[in-house]
């Protein structure tokens, strides 16, 4: 979605319409623009199992869930790593069976978390005294403006993305880097910013 909104201010304009032309060439001429895209997450299929005999083929099979779960995203900090299953690690690890002989596991039955950005924009235009056709725009652009870094690698080690054996009829825990997030996606740019002049004629 994109948006441009010329400022009401300065000659002509709701606010100080009439604006001589000294202060109109400093209230006057204002835009701002933007542009916000909203993408919903990839999808993640359910953990590896504990199978030493492959049953998806020649890979290993994924689990299947025993008990409804919803993905919980929760944030890190110093000592944690955020977390696909964040909010109750322990009863998501304990949600999920090994694959039977001949199933192969469920298949992208998550999703990763959605990524949002927005770009912005605010410029002025002058007109130049001499020349009605001719106008100087001075542009500030920021890129990416909360600085949002969407997570999109997860921890596909055995203890990272693995199920045990019934870990619901034995009471087993999940490893501390259960669901761990170990990077953001390489498509996320850091913010930054621009300024440029631009002159029409």
């Amino acid at each position: 979605m994109n948006a441009i909104y010329e400022l009401p201010f300065g000659r002509g304009k709701l606010l100080a319409g009439g604006a001589g032309r000294g202060l109109d060439a400093l209230i006057g001429g204002w835009q701002l623009s933007g542009i916000f895209r909203w993408n919903t997450g990839l999808p993640v299929s359910a953990p590896i199992d504990d199978a030493r005999w492959a049953t998806n083929f020649q890979v290993q099979s994924w689990t299947s869930l025993t008990r409804p779960l919803s993905t919980c995203v929760t944030k890190g900090n110093a000592t944690t790593a955020p977390k696909l299953f964040g909010c109750d690690p322990t009863f998501a690890y304990q949600s999920f069976r090994n694959a039977y002989p001949g199933e192969t596991g469920m298949r992208n039955i998550f999703q990763l978390p959605g990524q949002t950005n927005l770009d912005a924009g605010l410029s002025k235009s002058f007109s130049l005294p001499w020349s009605e056709k001719q106008k100087l725009q001075l542009r500030w652009e920021v890129f990416n403006v909360a600085n949002f870094q969407p997570l999109g690698v997860l921890d596909n080690s055995r203890s990272g993305f693995g199920i045990a054996s019934d870990p619901l009829v034995r009471n087993l825990q999940p490893a501390k880097n259960f669901s761990n997030f170990t990077a953001i996606q390489t498509t996320a740019a850091p913010r930054s910013m621009q300024v440029g002049l631009r002159y029409s004629f």
